[in-house]
């Protein structure tokens, strides 16, 4: 996992092979020389090389010796070589030197592995450049930087084989991971998807592997500075890639060699301002917003602050170190460290209430050690140990905390008429904290055409998370006017903090055979065999609700058996190294998502809701247990076959290899066990039947263009409020066809290009970002049209995705250089629906409710003449995700040139220029109608329905709320030494 293979064969002009050549490999980044001699056949291995990119030297007696640059090794994989030596009689003295014709962003395996290297991490542009941004030109990576339609929360990073799980926010669609390595300590990124090697393990949906920048036996140097102009972007880009732009950045690195030729470190530190702008509320000069705003002044509260962007600006600090050290003839040590500090700069009410989100803080760190021994020819070890830890805050106005903060401030507030939403996001505050342990060992045994691997693997995470979704409170106003009148709804989660401490322990053993049954040709099988388990997950039990369903809430499953077999085959064709083809099928499982345990052991009882429907008066403040009540526990269940997802994964690849690599690549993946969301606690039958046969679960009240359900009225138990059964019956399909094409001319010119054609259909409404009640599925489509309403577009579903990097070197003077990267994708998919805090089958949530395409609505013809995703369903209820937004690209350019170079000193200027086509980002209106607010219920008790009364919304699929998007300009200043 954190070494490579480096073989090779040694020819003369004739092709005669030559042994008894001494063969010296060295990283140009630096690292001790290892050294080959090739037997008779003429052929070398150099095993467990460090990755990088290596200087060969071939000499022998007699022969002109030959020097070849730059031929790159990345970590898990083999390189082959050429090396013809010619007499020394034959050509003049000296050192004759060749450069190493490969691909200019290495070898990428299509359907398995993408490498980013040079071109994505040295020449191209970023808008926040930490390591992720090494992604952005992969193309099965989708927003929330996933891969291949799964959330980047079921992605795990392997950084110098030191596992490392991202610590998310449950709720937040648009968070980022925290990654302990800065983008200028890696030497660059894999992107693994399917990597069929059984000691990857731990994720269901993918992997991304990083290798950090090592020293050598001369010391060298490098200093950086970036600084953006004001206008610093703006917005959120709501493909996850970045929310916002660093405006500046400034960093430096130092390696060099401990003990010559024996021991190397290598260290660095870099800062990063990342500044953003969150959208404002609304317009004060538009009608609704004029009337809210007047009507919150009359009650002697401003709401200034929410009709302009809130600035936001954070500071990210990052460091990273590293020592190789040869202990002993075939015994290397390796330590690393890597950690980020992460603090917002600018804190307070402005920076939290009016944005979509709130702002993490945090730090994550992660040290590792690696101790590799090459035993003798057939036998080698590789020992990892690591620890890592990680924390992320998302504070209160003011720094309050969950359990010093209940009630105060302006709890997030809902207009819904006007789309109007301001006050302190109910998602926070949250403090959530992960330390973990891990262990693996792997011993290779090499057996005639066999390599024989296996080992074991141990790991121990222990979790702390205090968070309680809905602690402040929401309010929702039907309209300005109901506002005005304070007429709305409420609801509050009270009673005991929510926190949860538990622990986990995964041990596991594999077995691997890699066979080599013809030249060129690879059969790899094996098999990573693990148990997961919870010990001190302890769960109080609700013993009232155990009387009145005979379902034990602490009767849970902690212990879970994974099993993964892998099988694949690599084809060289011919052993010429110019057609290869792949293709395996392999299993992978996640580990249990700590949310789900988290909410178990959280949810057990004490943590209880308020709600109400009426008049709030005192809004903003709270309103008192009269207006809104406690309604009871909220529980959270484990289903009785629960268990972590696990993922299925075909691929099949073809690559023609040379100075332009074209890669072809199909994939398949099944992935199931994802968890769903469903209230024991609803009433068992639908209380009544809208005018388009919803069901309806409760009694609907109505208040000018919002409906709610009257507390209580839609539930089973009253003495409980939601109940919540967590199962494993959500399910995810994923196929793609991609190509990728990578050309190097010389020093000139490096491109890549790639695009991915692909399909995600899933269930899954509980996936991360969503909140609890909005998981909940808004009715049994099977009961109105003989189907499951949730099967259907999968909210990661991106069928288009083009990406293209390019450098060009000019022979001028000053060496300037322009690098330019364009992306393109389809856009975010979205279901026809009804503004949020809409009601209408009455289960407590305020955004799940999809819209009946009535084409005999007045205004529906125009609508439907603009949307085609409309005019197909014509009569029913709309499809889950069937309408789709725009396109989003963005183009980002950057020009370079030197300002002095003189011996080993080089001084470079960059000028960056982001988002040069400025494109307008905005979130769609998915709201196809308005409740008519002049208009009521129609209720028929005898007949058991309820009318509501609708009017089409001609702003549907139009922006709701333009998040801005500028154009950035950004100067530095690079200095090597």
């Amino acid at each position: 996992m954190t070494s490579g293979l480096l073989t090779g064969t040694v020819q003369g002009p004739d092709g005669t092979a030559l042994s008894a050549v001494r063969v010296f490999a060295q990283a140009e980044a630096g690292g001790a020389a290892q050294v080959a001699e090739t037997d008779r056949s003429g052929r070398f291995v150099i095993r467990q090389a460090m990755p990088g990119t290596y200087r060969l030297v071939a000499e022998k007696l007699g022969y002109q010796p030959k020097q070849l640059e730059d031929v790159p090794l990345v970590a898990g994989r083999s390189i082959e070589v050429r090396l013809v030596l010619a007499p020394l009689n034959s050509t003049p003295d000296g050192l004759e030197v060749e450069r190493f014709a490969a691909p200019a962003m290495g070898w990428s395996r299509p359907g398995f592995a993408r490498w980013s290297g040079r071109l994505e991490s040295d020449a191209i542009p970023h808008e926040r450049t930490d390591l992720h941004d090494l992604a952005g030109t992969a193309t099965f990576v989708g927003p929330g930087l996933g891969m291949e339609g799964l959330p980047g929360s079921m992605t795990q990073y392997v950084l110098d084989g030191a596992r490392f799980a991202p610590l998310l926010h449950p709720h937040l669609s648009g968070s980022r991971p925290l990654s302990p390595r800065p983008l200028s300590g890696t030497y660059g990124l894999e992107l693994l998807s399917n990597p069929l090697d059984v000691e990857w393990h731990g994720a269901a949906g993918g992997f991304y592997r990083s290798t950090s920048i090592g020293g050598g036996n001369e010391f060298r140097g490098r200093a950086w500075g970036f600084a953006g102009n004001d206008q610093a972007g703006l917005g959120y880009f709501s493909d996850g890639r970045a929310g916002s732009y660093d405006v500046a950045r400034g960093g430096a690195q130092l390696s060099g060699p401990l003990i010559a030729d024996t021991a190397f470190f290598a260290l660095g530190a870099e800062w990063r301002r990342v500044r953003s702008v969150q959208p404002r509320a609304w317009r004060v000069d538009e009608l609704p917003g004029a009337i809210v705003w007047t009507a919150a002044r009359d009650s002697g509260v401003s709401l200034s602050r929410f009709t302009v962007p809130a600035l936001v600006e954070e500071d990210v600090a990052a460091a990273f170190a590293r020592l190789d050290w040869q202990i002993a003839e075939g015994h290397g040590l390796e330590v690393h460290a890597d950690a980020t500090l992460h603090r917002a700069a600018q804190a307070g009410s402005a920076a939290f209430e009016p944005g979509p989100e709130p702002v993490p803080e945090g730090m994550s760190a992660l040290g590792g050690i690696v101790l590799r021994s090459v035993l003798n020819e057939t036998l080698g070890n590789e020992l990892r140990i690591s620890v890592d830890r990680t924390e992320r805050t998302y504070d209160l106005p003011d720094g309050r905390t969950v359990s010093g903060f209940l009630g105060s401030g302006i709890p997030q507030t809902r207009v819904v008429d006007g789309a109007l939403l301001f006050g302190v996001d109910p998602r926070a505050p949250a403090e959530f904290t992960r330390t973990g342990f891990q262990l693996e060992d792997a011993v290779a045994l090499r057996l005639d055409r066999h390599i024989m691997k296996a080992g074991v693997t141990a790991a121990w995470n222990s979790h702390d998370r205090e968070y309680g979704y809905d602690r402040i409170g929401r309010f929702v106003f039907g309209d300005a006017s109901a506002f005005g009148r304070r007429e709305g709804a409420y609801v509050q989660s009270v009673g005991a903090v929510p926190y949860a401490s538990f622990s986990s322990l995964e041990i596991g053993l594999f077995l691997q055979d890699a066979w080599n049954p013809a030249p060129g040709l690879e059969v790899t099988g094996g098999f990573h065999l693990s148990q997961e388990s919870f010990p001190d997950a302890d769960v109080r039990r609700e013993a009232e609700w155990q009387r009145l369903t005979g379902l034990d809430n602490s009767d849970i499953t902690t212990d879970f058996l994974k099993f993964s077999p892998r099988i694949g085959f690599t084809w060289d064709l011919q052993a010429r190294h110019q057609w290869v083809v792949r293709g395996g099928l392999g299993i992978y499982h996640d580990a249990l998502a700590p949310d789900v345990m988290a909410e178990l052991v959280s949810h057990d009882g004490r943590v209880t809701t308020r709600r109400g429907i009426g008049s709030f008066g005192d809004w903003p403040a709270a309103p008192d247990s009269a207006t809104a009540p406690v309604q009871g526990p909220a529980l959270a269940l484990m289903g009785p076959e629960f268990r972590p997802p696990s993922t299925t994964r075909a691929s099949l690849g073809v690559s023609r290899l040379g100075a332009t690599a074209v890669h072809l690549s199909g994939t398949y993946r099944q992935t199931e066990y994802l968890p769903s969301r469903r209230d024991l606690n609803r009433l068992p039958a639908p209380a009544a039947y809208d005018q388009y046969g919803r069901p309806i679960y409760g009694e609907l009240v109505k208040q000018g263009g919002a409906v709610m359900v009257v507390p209580g009225t839609n539930r089973r138990f009253p003495s409980f409020d939601i109940v919540s059964a967590l199962e494993a019956t959500a399910s995810s399909d994923y196929w793609d066809v991609g190509a990728l094409v990578e050309r190097r001319l010389s020093d000139r010119v490096r491109l890549a290009a790639s695009y991915t054609f692909s399909r995600t259909r899933d269930n899954w409404l509980a996936h991360p970002g969503v909140v609890p009640e909005d998981a909940l599925v808004g009715f049994e489509r099977d009961s109105l049209v003989g189907e499951n309403w949730a099967e259907g577009v999968s909210d990661f579903d991106v069928p288009h995705s083009f990406a293209l990097a390019a450098e060009l070197r000019l022979p001028l003077p000053l060496a300037p250089s322009l690098a330019t990267v364009y992306r393109v994708r389809s856009g975010i998919p979205f279901t026809p629906g009804f503004r949020d805090g809409v009601d209408i089958n009455g289960d407590y949530s305020w955004n799940n409710d999809v819209a009946f395409v009535d084409d005999g609505l007045a205004g529906m013809d125009d609508v439907m003449a603009e949307w085609d995703c409309l005019r197909d369903q014509a009569g029913e209820f709309a499809e889950r995700n069937s309408c789709r937004g725009e396109a989003i690209q963005a183009l980002d350019l950057r020009l370079s040139f030197d300002v002095m170079a003189a011996g080993g000193f080089r001084a470079r200027m960059h000028a960056d220029a982001l988002n040069l086509l400025e494109q307008e980002l905005a979130v769609p209106d998915r709201a196809l109608y308005m409740v008519d607010a002049a208009t009521d219920l129609d209720v028929d008790a005898a007949a058991g329905t309820v009318g509501v009364p609708l009017v089409v919304n001609p702003h549907f699929g139009k922006p709701l709320r333009t998040l801005g998007s500028s154009r950035l300009l950004r100067l530095g200043l690079e200095v090597t030494f």
